[in-house]
């Protein structure tokens, strides 16, 4: 008989900690990381706890990778196994929406978009419709005909994405592609059950219905299973994920008693969220005694607080979508704040080295040899003494490298110290507009002598969906959202999809929480940002 125990834990209560715990105890007890399951949601996730787990129970990374996965990464880890994957044909496998699109639409004549169907790509309203459903369809486990009573927004007759679908089907199995939910359907299909007298399921809330009946089918050879999640944190609702499914799974609960990151005052600002928004209850929790500081500010003010307050501890700048991370990422530079977060828009370690390297040669500072290499990126080889073919350029870098001292200012152009000693530094680069120059200049009007690592780490642009699981000192709310998300919260579904949302974002907040306002294209917070 299995036994089932479901961990139910709001915001900063400890579920990968106790989930630690658990692994910790089997371990204790003399069973081995082959007796032991762990899967989460996200890779990031698993990652995350891979280094937390390792850390508490003094293994190394190495041997825990069998332990730690996703729950794709285990159903590719059997497939593999099992040689229904051949090891040779692995990459070529699988399934690269933004090549493989592509070949579809020239072979079959569509016009599918190969723009991801992902949160941020369904909330700004560029996923492509097909497949936007069929993904959604695969991962509730459903039929063409009964997708189509949900009311997601198709662009197609019935008939015409039945079409399409057995299309697409074929064209993957012509060319030996396997997607994500393939994969778990075919260790559904054959039975695939994990080593794991110990399952553990982390982030459970966002399992979708079809990784459900995996872990049905894998708990079968367990003696024991855990469920981790707090269902008022589904996230992934666009992929099929219910809060009744984690509710449902049935088993011994245990509510985790105490946040150590909430104050009472935060708290309560989401648990009305839930309140007015959804069905459900929040659980009676322990939070911290000290007093939150919750701020509003209209986003046309935004620049002038960040100047007048700097940030002088861990930050999170939360967007609803990477579009309004873009607009956040400007002021941030404008302000002369290095930030990371969304990749696209963060200080790059060349950018750092930029500003080092300019900074070195205007206070007679000796250069290092990453920036050296930086001045080499972004200003001309004339100027820098670099090869004049750019392909020579990465070996020039490489040599700088590995050689043993650092390079001479001599082989720079008189003219280029001179020039980054104006108040124009970057005149003759190759830096002529966009966010880089932003950075650098905005950099420079706030004095920073040296970017470190450290500094470009401590303040983060991130979607409140990157931000699961994480918490900061300071947190900056960014209420803004699109149209889509706008008229996807016409329906009560909707409404109490997007509350989970932002019950996420608000409880990042571990002492300051500002909510910067978006007045006619918001979402709405009672009492806050109406």
């Amino acid at each position: 008989m299995v036994s089932s125990n479901i961990i139910y834990g709001a915001p900063g209560t400890g579920k990968t900690t106790k989930c630690t715990q658990i692994i910790k105890d089997c371990l204790d007890s003399g069973l081995t990381e082959n007796d032991i399951l762990y899967t989460t949601y996200r890779r990031e996730a698993a990652d995350d706890a891979l280094s937390k787990i390792a850390r508490e129970v003094g293994i190394k990374t190495s041997p825990l990778r069998k332990v730690v996965n996703t729950i794709h990464g285990k159903c590719f880890s059997l497939l593999c196994s099992n040689r229904l994957i051949q090891a040779e044909n692995r990459k070529n496998m699988i399934f690269n929406e933004r090549k493989d699109i592509l070949k579809f639409n020239l072979e079959y004549g569509y016009n599918l978009k190969p723009t991801g169907v992902t949160e941020d790509s369904i909330s700004s309203g560029t996923a492509d419709p097909f497949l936007r459903v069929y993904n959604h369809m695969r991962s509730i486990m459903t039929t063409p005909s009964e997708i189509y009573k949900l009311g997601l927004p198709v662009q197609y007759s019935i008939s015409d994405f039945k079409r399409l679908c057995k299309y697409f089907e074929e064209w993957k199995n012509d060319n030996n592609k396997i997607e994500f939910s393939d994969m778990i359907d075919l260790v559904i299909k054959n039975e695939l059950i994990p080593d794991g007298k110990v399952q553990i399921y982390d982030e459970a809330q966002d399992m979708t219905p079809q990784m459900y009946t995996v872990a049905k089918v894998w708990s079968e050879g367990a003696d024991r299973v855990f469920l981790a999640g707090d269902h008022l944190q589904t996230l992934y609702t666009y992929s099929g994920a219910e809060p009744k499914l984690f509710l449902d799974w049935g088993g011994e609960l245990e509510i985790l008693p105490e946040s150590k990151r909430l104050t009472k005052d935060i708290w309560a600002i989401a648990s009305d969220i839930i309140k007015k928004n959804t069905p459900y209850n929040v659980p009676q929790i322990k939070t911290r005694p000290e007093t939150g500081n919750v701020k509003q500010i209209n986003h046309t003010n935004l620049e002038h607080y960040l100047l007048k307050f700097p940030h002088d501890a861990e930050t999170f700048h939360l967007v609803r979508t990477n579009y309004l991370g873009g607009r956040v990422a400007e002021i941030l530079a404008r302000c002369g704040v290095p930030f990371s977060g969304i990749t696209r828009y963060s200080w790059t370690p060349s950018e750092r080295n930029l500003y080092n390297a300019i900074q070195s040669i205007r206070i007679f500072r000796q250069l290092t040899k990453s920036e050296f290499c930086a001045l080499l990126d972004y200003y001309p080889a004339r100027l820098t003494g670099a090869p004049s073919n750019p392909r020579d350029v990465t070996d020039y870098k490489a040599d700088i490298e590995a050689r043993a001292g650092i390079p001479s200012m001599t082989k720079l152009n008189p003219n280029l110290i001179e020039s980054i000693k104006t108040e124009d530094p970057l005149k003759l680069s190759n830096v002529k507009k966009g966010l880089t120059r932003l950075k650098i200049e905005g950099a420079f009007r706030r004095g920073l002598l040296r970017i470190s690592a450290n500094d470009v780490n401590m303040v983060k642009i991130l979607t409140i969906h990157g931000s699961k699981g994480m918490q900061a000192t300071n947190v900056f709310l960014h209420t803004g959202i699109t149209r889509a998300i706008d008229q996807g919260m016409l329906t009560k579904k909707g409404r109490e999809n997007e509350a989970f949302v932002w019950y996420v974002g608000v409880t990042r907040t571990y002492n300051n929480l500002v909510f910067v306002s978006y007045p006619g294209c918001q979402y709405q917070i009672s009492g806050v940002c109406a």
